[in-house]
């Protein structure tokens, strides 16, 4: 898959036709990402087998979304559409990077985080030119993690770090609601918090990483206020 995707990506540079195919394959690896994501949501994690079966589901989808990423490589000039897509399948493959249970797919995911990061890297420039002129591609990226986000447009702001222009944006709905999103990394946060995941403060904790190392799990807030996880590990929940 890989392979398929670099090369056409590659002879972008002296076919424009070849364009056409490698935008094809993108959307052909995200169809499967989409089905079997609802087909892991339609699932019920009852035995350690079915959540083992899930956990492996989980991290073909990241593939999968990974792979329509290595599409968009190359120098070929980038549409609105393209940034669309782009910014999408970079939230999307972050929101199946959970780790739950060990699966045979891990050593290969944790490659291509690497590799798909380093080709939005190289666009990234690009896309913020494109992002800019048309914020809505953010409104329309964020309701793939939230489904509650505003119908409205947001107003997004690019934010600054000394100065400088990062990939991240912020935006205030006008129930007072926070809504960030880093496009590098593919992370969305609603009042500085990722939807049904474990906080950063929580996963960067020499506690937590000596314990579980580079897992990450599905929580929801209980009305205590509590993260409670939404399946079953190891016995405890």
């Amino acid at each position: 898959m890989t392979v398929l995707g670099e090369v056409a990506t590659y002879a972008v540079q002296w076919d424009s036709k070849s364009q056409e195919v490698a935008i094809e394959f993108a959307s052909i690896v995200q169809d499967w990402a989409d089905a079997l994501k609802k087909s892991i949501h339609s699932t019920d994690a009852v035995s350690p087998e079915d959540q083992q079966t899930i956990a492996s589901q989980r991290a073909k989808c990241c593939l999968f979304y990974m792979y329509a990423i290595i599409c968009y490589a190359g120098s070929s000039e980038l549409s609105v559409r393209d940034a669309q897509e782009m910014c999408s399948l970079s939230v999307l493959a972050k929101s199946c990077r959970l780790f739950e249970d060990p699966t045979p797919y891990d050593e290969v995911v944790l490659s291509l985080i690497a590799f798909t990061e380093e080709i939005l890297a190289a666009r990234m420039e690009e896309l913020m030119m494109i992002v800019d002129k048309d914020t809505e591609i953010l409104d329309a990226t964020v309701k793939h993690m939230l489904q509650q986000a505003p119908k409205v447009p947001l107003l997004w702001k690019r934010s600054l770090v000394d100065g400088t222009l990062t990939c991240c944006f912020d935006a205030e709905s006008t129930e007072g609601d926070l809504y960030s999103i880093n496009l590098l990394r593919g992370i969305v946060l609603f009042n500085g918090l990722p939807p049904s995941r474990l906080p950063s403060l929580i996963l960067e904790h020499p506690l937590y990483e000596r314990t579980f190392q580079n897992r990450d799990f599905e929580v929801v807030l209980t009305a205590d206020g509590k993260l409670q996880t939404t399946r079953t590990i190891s016995r405890f929940q």
